[in-house]
């Protein structure tokens, strides 16, 4: 391990802890197991992190992140115009919850409990989603689909009216191709209040 940097051993950690997370949940992980599966001492890993929790926190930063991706890819689509991608975002964010819903339960607690505690993590998430939605709308604005005078109070609006559809507690209230429905309405109504008049 002497030749591998800190940031590679800090990857290496969060890989070992998200998969012990992932089938066993956080409460149930100790540090001791986290640092046998990343093939390092106890000691060693408190060189990485202080606790737990900074470990569970880079995991669900991680995760965040891969939603931002995923999202990111949606902005770069050369083939959609901004209403488009506007309505494929608040879909692909509502796909991406809901797969986490279902296929990684112990991974979205951990991420619903830390966010509660941590503030910061909440807000890291929103700060990057309103970005990406921002440049979907500044895009519409360039090319005369919108007309808005405020595109981060306008993303900011749209991530907070379109919260249903990526907040784990309401992902059981209806069937997903129903949500999908209800999404594609929602992202309807904002546009044609953001059309020029």
């Amino acid at each position: 391990m002497g030749n591998e940097t800190n940031n590679a051993v800090s990857a290496k950690i969060l890989l070992a802890a998200e998969e012990r997370f992932r089938h066993y949940g956080y409460r149930k992980t100790t540090m001791a197991e986290i640092a046998s599966d990343a093939n390092m001492s106890a000691a060693n890993l408190y060189r990485y992190y202080a606790s737990k929790e900074d470990i569970g926190a880079a995991c669900v930063l991680n995760c965040f992140l891969k939603l931002e991706n995923k999202l990111r890819e949606v902005v770069n689509l050369k083939n959609l115009t901004a209403t488009e991608k506007l309505q494929a975002f608040v879909i692909a964010k509502f796909e991406h919850s809901h797969n986490e819903v279902n296929n990684n339960p112990n991974i979205n607690e951990l991420a619903e409990m830390l966010v509660m505690e941590r503030t910061e993590l909440l807000i890291a998430r929103k700060k990057g989603i309103h970005a990406l939605l921002a440049e979907i709308l500044a895009e519409g604005n360039r090319s005369g689909e919108f007309d808005i005078h405020d595109v981060i109070l306008t993303a900011e609006s749209i991530n907070n009216a379109t919260v249903a559809f990526h907040f784990p507690m309401f992902m059981n209230m209806y069937p997903k191709q129903k949500f999908i429905e209800l999404a594609n309405n929602v992202v309807n109504l904002f546009v044609h209040g953001l059309l020029p008049k």
